[in-house]
């Protein structure tokens, strides 16, 4: 059975379950009770309708197959939602209903986990919100209708809703955000079963949330996505934005104002939220200055982007460099410190009704935390992987496939080469250093140096060079915030590098040299090896046992490849030979990967027998690029004449923001170096314009 078919299988079997539980527990055991949500008459009504729309996917499939799905999402969400909040007291309903109610839901819950995760095993499209989703919150909606409950509960859907964008949007509050809706809803609502709603919790996020591993697309390259709008949407979803920010957050303090006055005491607490709203409501004036501004600058950096594109399709611009140009980084750490104060204050005002809080005023807090730091965490990725430097040093030597023990092994083969295979070889390395060239180029990656040997590199050549290269720095005497290093050539069994005077380089002297530079303490070491054993030094780079002399803070990459089990027979058949690695490498590195799934790139690799691997020292998830200083910003703000305006405020403001994250940082670097090590995605962005592919 093919796995698409599993997938529909396991997704069948879970909507028959949700049925068969909600049918037994609505038309049998509430039933008993005079509680009559629904007549039979109109069950029937909808069966059939749902059976005659099953009839007709089988025969035009392309026309009814997402109205079919639509349906049975829209009626399995309204079921659960009148299962939910439709109590009976425990006299009437026996335990066994109940035991045989969640009995049916778990095992459906674990039937839509398995068809979730097999699904995007095979197809990894992203998109913002799927229409089943959509129809998950309109049945729910409906159910809580019929049973009437409170507005609050409507505004958590509405938070859910947000929720899912900001899981698939992969933005840092999402969980936390997660564990605020539960404990919102556990202290202010009594279910009849807490299964059926983690049931309707699991059906709803469950996807997004196992959609951040499967999809290798970063934050920025998702929120991006939104620009491909078509002019009138891309406009229209702007202003709607910009109007949420201030109208939302603007009706949760009204409401929060209406309850203020019934504090125990009102003559100290009603002034300070007098004061604390006028602070914020000139907080929140700036900051929607500067989100429309932002907004605005953003949307001329892509129109330029898909206009130079267009012209040239050999010379693709990055976004993210065309957006350094243009200032975005700078423009995104004025807006920074303004917008964490905006959100403090409306945190702050919140607290002032703690004890006179409603399921209302609580509800709209939550989304508006909710939107608010949704936009945070877009402002935070311009300021974080935006502008940085990259400088590369690619070293490329003919090398043949090797068997040995070591270096000096007495069992070592020499090979002669013809005169055509040298050739070919030649001409293989040629093209590799060709295609680095224009990668580095076409990512605006400064290039030290590209050297080609075909009689070998000595020992006091390759020190020199690399010592040279690691102390490298940019035109106004800053070190780089990541440094390329390329190899591809002859390599022992172990992956040391062959050197031509009978001298290896091995991985401790290699970082030995990257850590006597200073550079080694802010800036990263990316390795590009093309060569058949260096899959060996994945292990001790991430294990970082290369050398005990190393500073605890040193970031370092491995990207490399393994081979297939047919591949040492394609190397003998000179089928395979160093520099595939390589091409296929640039060639996804070189194209349009928010158009590219991660399937697409599998297929690359398996159709040449590679499997691409790429190895992290521990502390690597810590890396930021380095932060313009005071005087860069000092600088951007005096050339524009409304942000000189807020030259004072910038600076008043701008440790704020450090006061409060500062005392957590340990604990989040812990959280993200944790998060990465055991979850890493399958690709990484180093923001440069090009990624990693992790496997």
């Amino acid at each position: 059975m093919q796995t698409r078919s599993i997938d529909r299988l396991l997704l069948c079997i879970s909507n028959c379950l949700i049925f068969s539980a909600c049918l037994h527990d609505l038309f049998v055991v509430k039933y008993r009770t005079d509680i009559h949500l629904i007549s039979r008459w109109l069950l029937i009504i909808v069966v059939i309708f749902y059976i005659i729309l099953f009839f007709l996917t089988r025969v035009s499939s392309y026309l009814f197959s997402k109205t079919f799905i639509f349906s049975t999402s829209l009626l399995l969400s309204f079921c659960l939602s009148l299962s939910t909040f439709t109590l009976i007291t425990n006299t009437v309903s026996s335990t066994t209903n109940f035991v045989l109610f969640n009995f049916l839901l778990i095992l459906s819950i674990i039937c839509s986990f398995l068809s979730n995760l097999i699904h995007l095993l095979n197809n990894t499209t992203f998109y913002f919100i799927h229409y089943n989703e959509l129809a998950e919150l309109i049945g729910y909606c409906f159910g809580l209708y019929i049973t009437a409950q409170s507005i609050s509960v409507y505004y958590l859907l509405l938070s859910l809703f947000l929720l899912i964008i900001t899981l698939r949007l992969r933005a840092f509050h999402g969980f936390i955000l997660l564990l605020f809706n539960l404990g919102y809803f556990y202290n202010y609502y009594t279910p009849y079963s807490y299964i059926a709603c983690f049931c309707f919790l699991v059906r709803l996020i469950g996807r997004p949330i196992i959609e951040l591993y499967f999809i290798s697309l970063t934050s920025l390259e998702r929120w991006i996505l939104l620009l491909h709008l078509s002019s009138s949407y891309r406009v229209l979803f702007q202003r709607f934005m910009i109007l949420i920010y201030c109208l939302l957050p603007l009706h949760s303090i009204y409401i929060i104002g209406q309850t203020v006055r019934f504090h125990n005491e009102w003559f100290i607490i009603v002034p300070v939220f007098i004061i604390s709203v006028a602070i914020w409501f000139i907080f929140r004036s700036l900051t929607c200055s500067l989100l429309w501004m932002l907004s605005n600058k953003l949307i001329d950096c892509y129109l330029t982007m898909v206009q130079a594109n267009n012209a040239d399709e050999h010379h693709k611009i990055s976004f993210t460099k065309l957006m350094a140009s243009r200032g975005i980084r700078y423009f995104g750490l004025i807006a920074w410190p303004m917008l964490v104060c905006s959100t403090i204050l409306t945190c702050f005002i919140s607290l002032l009704h703690y004890d006179t809080c409603t399921t209302y005023s609580l509800v709209l807090f939550l989304l508006t935390i909710d939107f608010e730091c949704l936009v945070l965490a877009l402002v935070k990725q311009l300021t974080s992987i935006v502008g940085g430097s990259c400088v590369g040093y690619a070293l490329v030597e003919p090398a043949v496939e090797t068997r040995d023990n070591g270096l000096f092994s007495g069992s070592r083969n020499v090979q002669i080469l013809s005169q055509q295979d040298a050739y070919e070889s030649s001409q293989r390395c040629t093209n590799i250093l060709n295609g680095l060239e224009r990668f580095m180029a076409n990512n605006l990656i400064d290039i030290f140096g590209c050297d080609y040997s075909s009689s070998g590199v000595s020992m006091n050549f390759i020190d020199n060079k690399l010592k040279t290269f690691f102390a490298r720095r940019t035109d106004d005497g800053r070190h780089y915030d990541t440094y390329i290093f390329y190899f591809s050539g002859p390599t022992c069994d172990n992956g040391d590098i062959i050197l031509a005077d009978n001298q290896k380089i091995t991985l401790n002297l290699l970082f030995q040299w990257w850590c006597e530079n200073e550079s080694s303490s802010s800036s990263r070491l990316i390795l590009v090896f093309d060569t058949y054993h260096s899959h060996k030094w994945l292990k001790q780079i991430r294990c970082q046992t290369f050398n005990n002399t190393c500073k605890p803070g040193v970031y370092i990459v491995l990207q490399t490849f393994t081979q297939q089990k047919k591949m040492p027979k394609l190397i003998e058949l000179g089928q395979v030979h160093l520099g595939i690695f390589t091409e296929i490498w640039l060639k996804l590195n070189m194209t349009d990967e928010t158009s590219k799934t991660s399937h697409d790139s599998n297929a690359s690799w398996r159709a040449n027998h590679l499997e691409p691997k790429c190895s992290f020292s521990y502390y690597y998830p810590e890396f930021n690029f380095r932060q313009p200083t005071s005087v860069d910003v000092d600088t951007y703000l005096n050339e524009h004449l409304f942000l000189k305006r807020l030259h004072f405020i910038y600076h008043l403001l701008t440790y704020i923001p450090s006061l409060f994250i500062y005392p957590f940082l340990y604990i989040f670097n812990c959280i993200k170096r944790w998060r990465f090590h055991l979850l890493a995605p399958r690709v990484i962005d180093t923001y440069h314009g090009f990624k990693l592919f992790v496997r």
